[in-house]
């Protein structure tokens, strides 16, 4: 059984947020996969299975549990599923989370289906601001599967010093039902009319201090906007606060967001034997 480490929505060959992708799972048990994660120290592991009612069913744990759907992983599974000759071209993926479609290819993308937001009133979001204290313009609730709280702030240099307790935070997040916390600033429509986004995304109630990209985030995101207008094709920047710079575009269609960037591999496979060594 091997691990192979992956980095999804790379700039370049830089960054990008690291994912743990094991193809063979199929006669893992639950809790060997929860082993096999955290021997792998990535923020999320996904484990490949077989399906009746789609091409694959994938598993994902971080380091301390099982999660429903994981995007960056999801990207570097499909990156992998190409560059191993197995790919299958516009590929079903039944999660936790409902079904995803991606294109398993050299630039892989994710269809995740249209994100539920819900707009929040500024004494809903008030914990947030002792826990960021910088102003927010905005915020909002939006579950891609995954479930967090976005802010919006103006003054995108105020993203790298945010440094908010993580205990505090996990204890706010745990008790609104969350699993993290994004907060963002809109920069200009770039010359191919993406809207520009910088993005730090903190999930320390699934375990993840704060995530270098997240594309379950860049879904959630690139909807709640798209309802306040600013169009439908996004460029999202995130990682630069953890030396790990990643680049995710999101286009938003009529029943789904589509998610796609680069990968890049960090290096061979490692192999797990049965003690997990």
């Amino acid at each position: 059984m091997h691990v192979h480490r992956l980095a999804a929505f790379a700039d370049g060959n830089q960054g990008g947020n690291e994912a743990g992708v094991v193809l063979e799972a199929e006669d893992l048990t639950t809790d060997r996969m929860q082993e096999v994660a955290a021997a792998t120290g990535y923020s999320e592991t996904a484990f490949l299975l077989e399906a009746e009612d789609a091409d694959y069913r994938v598993r994902y744990f971080t380091p301390k549990q099982e999660v429903d759907v994981c995007g960056h992983a999801t990207l570097a599974l499909l990156w992998l599923l190409f560059a191993s000759g197995l790919e299958c071209g516009r590929c079903t993926l039944k999660t936790k989370a409902g079904l995803i479609e991606g294109v398993a290819a050299a630039q892989p993308e994710l269809r995740l289906p249209t994100p539920a937001v819900r707009l929040i009133d500024p004494s809903e979001a008030e914990p947030y601001a002792t826990l960021f204290p910088v102003p927010f313009t905005h915020s909002a609730v939006v579950d891609s599967g995954v479930k967090e709280v976005y802010l919006r702030i103006d003054e995108s240099f105020r993203l790298d010093a945010l440094a908010p307790s993580t205990q505090a935070l996990t204890a706010q997040l745990i008790q609104d039902g969350l699993a993290g916390a994004a907060v963002y600033a809109l920069g200009e429509v770039d010359d191919r009319g993406y809207q520009q986004v910088q993005l730090r995304n903190f999930l320390s109630a699934i375990g993840i201090v704060e995530e270098s990209a997240t594309g379950t985030a860049a879904a959630s995101l690139a909807q709640l906007l798209h309802e306040q207008g600013y169009g439908s094709r996004y460029l999202f920047t995130q990682g630069h606060a953890l030396k790990k710079p990643s680049r995710l575009h999101a286009t938003v269609g009529r029943d789904a967001v589509h998610v796609g960037g680069a990968v890049r591999r960090l290096d061979t496979a490692t192999r797990q034997t049965e003690s997990g060594g």
